[in-house]
């Protein structure tokens, strides 16, 4: 990718493939790509959820929770109220979504 990226917007003509500093320094990118992607795996295999921006997504649900809604997929994600800037009521990033229902809800779309 950085590859393409360096022939697309210059960069590629200063630098030596065949040096020993390119070849360990793809070496090393190449273990740590692994090192990171593995744990990153790992880490949604054991239950635990991904950030993403200010949303939580737990694709296998999460280990050990306590109700049924949040040992499946789900994710976590607040409403803001745009004229105030505030999470409305029953809008909070702990709700598990889409499944828990709050006595706020005024529809099926606020599950989302």
């Amino acid at each position: 990718l950085t590859d393409e990226f360096r022939n697309e917007y210059g960069g590629n003509e200063n630098i030596d493939k065949c040096s020993d500093a390119y070849k360990y320094g793809k070496y090393a990118g190449d273990i740590a790509g692994m090192i990171v992607g593995g744990r990153f795996i790992n880490n949604i295999r054991k239950g635990k959820e991904i950030m993403i921006g200010g949303t939580r997504i737990a694709p296998l649900g999460n280990a050990g929770a306590n109700k049924w809604y949040g040992q499946i997929p789900h994710y976590h994600s607040r409403k803001i109220d745009h004229l105030t800037g505030q999470t409305r009521a029953g809008q909070g990033i702990g709700r598990h979504r889409p499944w828990e229902t709050k006595s706020t809800d005024t529809g099926f779309k606020d599950r989302f």
